[in-house]
């Protein structure tokens, strides 16, 4: 027999399975701390880096620029240019996913470390040493006791105040009327501040006007309006998710007269690049070679009274624009044939717009958003949130203030439209103060009939409506969300999170994708029948070349083509991702988006030349090119040239190109 000695050898001591165990815990606790503490160092450090580089800061770069502008017909400079383009491009994107490699493994330290902390302490934890109870004492139950009537109390007065606030507020959602964020402007017996009508083209002869008319302390309507529609739209209101939905207009009733069928939407030009928002023109015809200089191809050239970036919209025999300065904000109606100003009119202030001037970029000024129509009224939002819509023939309908957005350019979205409902993407700030949102109004009494807060950042790119005949969806894209949105109630119906830094590129559709991006992240085709949050799944495909950060891309069922400010155009297969070609344009720069018509792609690119305006600015002229794209290559069938700048992309008609120059309005045609 074995002696107790011998046996409490061979017996294992949980004591020392636990201190082993301790000491296990301890240490990689304290190995995977100094890990975390390491990689977070490494993260800080890159990320300081990052922050004042700029991928195109590279001296060789700048280098080769300037020997290319030297040079232009170097073929050799203009490959090693794209080469280290592509070669900057690819650091810039490794750096992107180092980052987010080394943020993965200090979540993965930090989960070990705090992990293994935690065990480590429950190994030691010190068992507790109660002592004899003796009982509370007269102080202790004095404690308890207030301490009772202290949570008794309180939830009297919880209760007291819920049922005040109840009998003195019976509801906080506000009125119908309050939703139009109508601001008191002149008295109803005060002429709105507007310009005098001008007398219609003698081709179409208005009816007889009514003189524009008042601002009211509800929406500014026009003088069709009648009593029962006024009853009709005092409804009450419903909550709907987020969505304020105001009972307005009977929903069963039929509406579709205040609106343009589909046909006729899709004839004219109705909103920012055209009817599908993709710069394609469905007419055949369009005018290939024109000049400014020498008249040819002129059809007519008219003065635009204000300055604004935004571009024309046709609706029949119609061309609409905006212009803006610090302290007026106008809408031009010309004659599409003759050139002729057939109406001018100024919006009176809102109060939400007039405290104070906002501050916007040269580049953006204050009318950057192209307006639209909805074939019965046109609409027009101006940098300092102002919105109005007036009839064809000139008359005020109704405005809005909706406040001056927080966009350190100015804001630039320009305005959708589909059926009865106009959509303002008002985005702004920082994505986690989660001041952007999305309203649809209706578009006949300018009334709130949806609205999303949306957490993203300030952008400037426009909503897009697409597949208009059956399950439309309403696509917006900033930093860093896809997202697209039931147009009838703003449900949102899929997401996809790819976006990143200053987002300016509206999207485009095509063939099932749409398509977007900008230079700040990649190129991105998203599949459209998502549900929920679809970023690992929806993605077709990706591109890093010719990354665009203004110009919004040209989509053709074979073609994508992307368009950089500093002269590059690229062509991708727009199935495959495949980038196909690249062409170069000298000193030139472009703003305005592609255009394509008759198989053809126009782009227009302003350039400096060598004279100055009164502020000591050079002056520019603008160059158009007209090229037919294969496979590999693009060839030159026509050119134009215009004897001002351009940043505006141009609206398109059987035969006519309209252009809005920085002074002038041009009609290029036969």
């Amino acid at each position: 027999m074995m002696s107790e000695a011998e046996q409490g050898a061979q017996t294992p001591i949980w004591g020392q399975e636990s201190s082993t165990a301790y000491l296990v815990a301890r240490n990689t606790a304290w190995v995977s701390g100094a890990f975390s503490l390491l990689v977070a160092v490494v993260l800080l450090g890159h990320l300081g880096w990052r922050m004042t580089k700029d991928p195109f800061d590279s001296l060789e770069f700048q280098v080769l620029k300037v020997r290319l502008l030297q040079r232009p017909t170097d073929a050799q400079l203009q490959g090693e240019l794209r080469r280290l383009d592509q070669e900057l491009r690819w650091r810039y994107f490794w750096h992107r996913r180092f980052a987010a490699f080394g943020a993965l493994l200090l979540l993965c330290g930090v989960a070990v470390t705090v992990a293994s902390a935690t065990w480590a302490g429950s190994l030691r934890r010190r068992l507790p040493q109660p002592g004899p109870y003796l009982g509370p004492s007269d102080q202790q139950q004095s404690e308890r006791e207030w301490a009772r009537m202290a949570v008794v109390g309180m939830l009297g007065a919880v209760f007291g105040a819920a049922l005040v606030a109840g009998l003195a507020f019976p509801s906080l959602l506000p009125r119908q009327e309050d939703l139009v964020a109508q601001t008191p402007g002149p008295s109803e017996s005060a002429p709105i501040q507007s310009v005098p009508p001008m007398p219609p083209a003698p081709s179409s002869p208005p009816s007889a006007k009514a003189p524009p008319s008042t601002l009211s302390s509800g929406s500014i309507s026009s003088e069709k309006s009648s009593p029962e529609k006024s009853t009709k739209e005092k409804g009450k209101e419903k909550l709907s998710g987020e969505a304020l939905i105001p009972e307005g207009p009977d929903p069963q009733a039929d509406r579709t007269a205040e609106f343009a069928t589909l046909e006729e939407w899709q004839r004219y030009w109705p909103r920012f690049r055209g009817p599908d928002g993709s710069g394609i023109c469905r007419h055949s015809g369009a005018p290939t070679h024109w000049n400014a200089m020498t008249g040819e191809g002129i059809c007519w050239k008219v003065a635009v009274p204000l300055p604004g970036h935004n571009s024309p919209i046709v609706w029949k025999d119609r061309v609409f624009l905006s212009g803006a300065d610090a302290q007026r904000r106008e809408v031009y109606c010309f004659d599409a044939a003759t050139g002729k100003l057939l109406w001018a009119r100024g919006l009176p202030p809102t109060a939400e717009g007039s405290q104070k001037v906002p501050k916007v970029a040269r580049e953006t000024g204050f009318a950057a958003p192209t307006m639209t129509t909805d074939g019965r009224r046109v609409f027009a939002i101006f940098a300092n949130g102002d919105l109005a819509a007036f009839d064809m023939e000139g008359r005020l309908v109704w405005i809005r203030g909706l406040g001056i957005p927080e966009n350190h350019y100015g804001h630039a979205a320009s305005l959708e439209t589909w059926q009865n409902l106009l959509f303002v993407q008002l985005d702004q700030g920082m994505a986690h103060e989660k001041k952007s949102r999305l309203l649809a109004l209706d578009t006949l009494s300018g009334q709130t009939v949806w609205q999303r807060q949306r957490d993203v950042a300030v952008s400037w790119a426009s909503p897009l409506l697409i597949r208009r005949d059956q399950d439309p969806l309403l696509i917006t894209a900033a930093d860093p969300w896809v997202i697209a949105y039931r147009p009838q109630d703003g449900q949102e119906i899929w997401r996809i999170k790819c976006l990143s830094g200053e987002h300016g590129v509206s999207p485009a559709y095509g063939n099932g994708l749409v398509h977007v991006g900008n230079e700040y992240c990649q190129w991105f085709a998203l599949r459209t029948d998502g549900k929920g949050d679809v970023t690992s799944t929806h993605i077709a495909w990706k591109g890093e070349e010719g990354l665009p950060d203004v110009c919004s891309p040209l989509v053709t069922e074979k073609y994508l083509f992307l368009l950089m400010t500093y002269g590059t155009l690229t062509c991708y297969h727009v199935h495959t991702g495949k980038v196909l070609w690249t062409k170069d344009f000298d000193q030139v720069q472009f703003m305005a988006s592609p255009s394509w018509a008759d198989g053809r792609v126009y782009l227009l690119g302003q350039f400096d030349i060598d004279q100055k305006d009164a502020e000591g600015n050079p002056l520019q002229h603008t160059k158009a090119w007209v090229l037919e794209p294969t496979d590999s290559g693009a060839k030159e069938v026509g050119q134009g040239l215009l004897d001002e700048g351009c940043v505006a992309s141009p609206a398109f008609q059987p035969g006519r190109i309209y252009i809005r120059g920085k002074q002038h309005l041009f009609c290029i045609g036969s």
